[in-house]
């Protein structure tokens, strides 16, 4: 399986209200749910109004799209990376999964998956 890591530095903020976007052609993920508001974004984007905020994530995406009825991508990525202590962060889109890791703990990754037969590209 290939996965594609972004160049860009990722924040993952947690919101009083729902931010005004703009289309960069960078990857932004924005969940609301009854309680939160949450946006996923490059660094140089994070809304100056913000609850709280995580810095240095690094985004990998699953490069190919995935059938609904494919089962344990996501499952054996976090598997490898749980048993090595590597949290990850995750958000599915209508087509693949994304991945974002701590900027400390990418090469690992990269190691870790490479590993197990994962191929990368950026």
């Amino acid at each position: 399986m290939k996965i594609r890591i972004s160049h860009e530095k990722y924040a993952v903020v947690k919101l009083h209200s729902i931010p005004n976007i703009r289309d960069t052609g960078s990857f932004i993920s924005l969940s609301v749910s009854e309680k939160e508001i949450s946006l996923v974004c490059p660094d140089n984007q994070i809304p100056t109004k913000y609850i709280l905020l995580e810095r240095n994530w690094r985004l990998l995406k699953v490069n190919q799209i995935l059938d609904f009825e494919m089962t344990g991508v996501i499952f054996k990525i976090s598997s490898l990376l749980a048993n090595e202590q590597i949290s990850i962060f995750v958000i599915s889109t209508y087509d693949t999964d994304y991945f974002l890791v701590k900027e400390k703990n990418l090469q690992k990754t990269i190691k870790i998956l490479s590993f197990n037969n994962y191929m990368f590209s950026e």
